[in-house]
């Protein structure tokens, strides 16, 4: 089952407000990656949107993308895309690589808004409007899941490549075998008929 809803419902709920949901909820936030950290980088082109395939065992939100941006200074803007499994765009997010993120490496955060339910596929890409350093592990993915509670990186197989390449803006679907592009949503799981 592939199921997205967006809802100002739950930007109260999660952002702060006076209802009674809003005063019990304290979500735990899982993310794919835990320790990992990029082994490989290069220069990714403005023409370029790079992602990452992820599947959840059971339903939630996405509230948050992410991106591991390599350490250096640049102007340009970021925007993380997430896909459905058919390839239709559900929620973006841009972020100022310098406007509101650190000059270090590491992951930088901007807000996504998505109920996902059970046993969901989607996607997660980014791409930036200026050329710039980006950061990636080669081969991460080809036969091993990256797995964190209830959301997972499936590995990459023949009928579904894993690390996959295209236009920026579009959906990416040409194959890198493999590659972990260290792109991520933070998922919070629940919300099971809230939603729905």
């Amino acid at each position: 089952m592939n199921k997205f809803i967006v809802s100002l419902a739950m930007v109260v709920g999660l952002l702060g407000g006076t209802d009674s949901f809003a005063q019990i909820v304290v979500p735990t936030y899982y993310n794919a990656h835990t320790t990992q950290t990029p082994a490989n980088g290069g220069t990714n082109a403005a023409s370029l949107e790079r992602g990452n395939w992820f599947h959840t065992s059971a339903p939630g939100l996405i509230r948050f993308g992410k991106y591991w941006k390599a350490a250096g200074s640049w102007s340009d803007t970021v925007t993380i895309r997430l896909w459905d499994s058919s390839g239709t765009l559900i929620a973006s997010c841009t972020t100022n690589a310098y406007g509101t993120e650190s000059s270090a490496a590491g992951w930088q955060v901007c807000p996504l808004l998505a109920y996902v339910g059970e046993d969901t596929d989607f996607m997660i890409s980014y791409s930036s409007t200026g050329t710039r350093d980006t950061k990636y592990t080669s081969g991460a993915i080809t036969s091993a899941d990256i797995v964190n509670g209830p959301i997972s990186i499936p590995h990459d197989t023949s009928s579904r490549h894993n690390g996959v390449y295209g236009t920026a803006g579009t959906f990416p679907t040409t194959s890198s075998a493999g590659v972990d592009y260290f792109v991520e949503v933070s998922f919070i799981p629940g919300f099971a008929g809230f939603f729905e």
